[in-house]
C-alpha cells in the first residue's frame, strides 16, 4: 500500500506543472477568403464554418475570417489578395480561376487553399493535380480530357450495361469558360 501511495503522489507531484501550465492557445487563425461575385452562397458559408468547428475552431474566439470580392470580373485582381499578404494571414481560400489566379499572383508563401477553379494545371496554378507543388492545394473543378475519360471509366464501373453515355453542357457557362481563359492566361511566376 505504501509503495502505491508513494508512485501516486510521485506522479501528481511530476505531472502537476505540465497540467496547470497548459493554456488555451491565445493566437487566433486569420483565414482570408477570396471568391467571385459578392458574396459566398449560404449553403457554402455554412459548410465552410462547419468544417472549422470540426477542427476546433470558431469564428471570433479562435479565427477570423477577412472577405474580398472580385465582384463581376472575370480576370485576376492580385491587389485584393495584397491586402492578405501585408496583414498576414495563416490562410487564404480563394473560391474560383480568377480568385485562385489573384492569390497564385500575390504571393508564393501563405498557404492557399483552392476551391473549384477550372483547369488550374493548363493555367499555371498547380503543377500537376496530383502533385500541386508551392503553396497551392484544394478542389478543382477540371474539364480535361484526361479527367473527363476517368469520369467515364468510374461510370463504366459503376454501369457496365450501359450503352451511351449523355453530356450536358451549358454554352453560356462555355461562354464563360472561354472568356476566363483568355484574359487570365498562365498565370505569372
Amino acid at each position: 500500500m505504501y509503495r502505491r501511495s508513494f508512485l501516486a503522489g510521485f506522479v501528481t507531484v511530476v505531472s502537476s506543472p505540465l497540467i496547470t501550465t497548459a493554456q488555451p492557445p491565445t493566437k487566433i487563425a486569420r483565414i482570408g477568403c477570396i471568391s467571385v461575385g459578392s458574396d459566398l452562397p449560404q449553403m457554402y458559408e455554412e459548410k465552410f464554418r462547419d468544417g472549422l468547428r470540426e477542427f476546433g475552431f470558431t469564428i471570433g474566439q479562435n479565427v477570423t475570417i477577412e472577405y474580398r470580392w472580385l465582384g463581376d470580373r472575370l480576370a485576376p485582381a492580385p491587389e485584393l489578395v495584397a491586402d492578405f499578404v501585408r496583414n498576414n494571414v495563416d490562410l487564404i481560400v480563394a473560391h474560383g480561376t480568377p480568385a485562385a489566379l489573384s492569390a497564385k499572383r500575390a504571393t508564393d508563401r501563405i498557404p492557399v487553399v483552392m476551391v473549384g477553379p477550372r483547369n488550374p494545371v493548363e493555367l499555371g496554378i498547380v503543377a500537376t493535380l496530383a502533385r500541386p507543388g508551392g503553396n497551392i492545394t484544394g478542389v478543382a473543378s477540371t474539364v480535361s480530357p484526361g479527367v473527363a475519360g476517368v469520369r467515364l471509366s468510374v461510370l463504366k464501373d459503376i454501369a457496365p450495361k450501359a450503352s451511351r453515355v449523355a453530356h450536358l453542357w451549358s454554352s453560356t457557362f462555355r461562354e464563360r469558360a472561354r472568356i476566363w481563359k483568355s484574359p487570365c492566361g498562365p498565370a505569372q511566376p
